[in-house]
């Protein structure tokens, strides 16, 4: 059985980026009708699976659940949420989801940038 809700830590990194994000993956169909009621409110559907919400760490803290709906930073949040969404499952908290990487313009992913201070 799913949990109603998985949360995990990345760095996303692109070229000159390193963005600190939580994520928090929704399982609709494991939720509980008093949940449920304040997750339809905001427009999500019972039978959605695998809503993934990210949240920008640094100010200002901004939010999404659909890949397509951040103003700016466009290509990098969008690629990486994208990512986080469709291989939830494989990715571990804490580790570096780097765009270009996963667009084949680099041949091996980026480090954590804490890593690299210690």
């Amino acid at each position: 059985m799913k949990e109603a809700m998985d949360i995990k830590t990345f760095e996303i990194r692109d070229s000159a980026t390193t963005i600190p994000v939580l994520c928090v993956r929704v399982n609709m169909a494991e939720l509980e009708r008093p949940d449920f009621e304040q997750f339809r409110d905001g427009g999500w559907a019972a039978d959605e699976e695998g809503i993934v919400y990210m949240i920008e760490i640094p100010d200002p803290c901004r939010a999404a659940y659909d890949p397509f709906n951040w103003n700016s930073r466009a290509r990098t949040f969008c690629d990486a949420h994208i990512y986080v969404k469709t291989e939830w499952d494989k990715l571990v908290s804490g580790q570096v989801i780097d765009v270009e990487f996963i667009n084949g313009e680099k041949e091996t992913c980026k480090d954590n940038e804490w890593k690299a201070r210690e």
